[in-house]
């Protein structure tokens, strides 16, 4: 349902993981997206109806990505889907070494995320959520957390970059 009520919501820029809500029920992520099996490659749908959100996305106007390098070549779009993973994102940690994961780091999803829609002349919203540090504290994986926390770091580093630069930014 959140797949769902995301989509109708006018919103412009999303970006994590959860394809696995966004396919069509008996269907794998291999279908639609090219991520490595770090990412979730070869799960399956987690959706109990036939809808293909994405094809719905799409339709929307949604330009869609699905890893790393297609985030970093994104030039020139008005609305943006990214699913990097079948569920959570992978920790920042098995992101390395060199992002074998092929999942963008919350750093540079923020600066896409900020170029797209820092384009609407009535302004933004932008949230950046650093979710996986609370899953690392709940599974007492400190180097996990802690990798994590410098992950977000560097998003909101990204964010006051911006600011800098768009002085009627503000950042919380």
């Amino acid at each position: 349902e959140i797949a769902d009520h995301m989509l109708s919501a006018g919103i412009t820029v999303m970006m994590g993981g959860g394809l696995s809500y966004w396919i069509p029920q008996g269907h794998r992520a291999d279908e639609f997206a090219s991520f490595t099996p770090v990412a979730g490659a070869s799960a399956e749908s987690e959706r109990e109806d036939s809808r293909n959100l994405l094809a719905e996305a799409s339709a929307a106007g949604f330009h869609l990505i699905y890893n790393r390098d297609e985030l970093l070549a994104v030039s020139d779009v008005s609305r943006l889907l990214g699913l990097f993973a079948w569920s959570h994102l992978p920790y920042a940690l098995d992101r390395e070494p060199a992002d074998a994961a092929g999942v963008p780091s919350l750093a540079e999803m923020t600066d896409v995320a900020l170029n797209v829609i820092s384009k609407n002349e009535n302004g933004f919203f932008l949230m950046v959520e650093g979710g996986r540090i609370d899953h690392a504290a709940h599974n007492h994986d400190v180097a996990a957390m802690l990798a994590d926390a410098l992950d977000f770091d560097d998003a909101i580093g990204k964010a006051y970059a911006f600011a800098r630069t768009h002085p009627q930014t503000a950042v919380f």
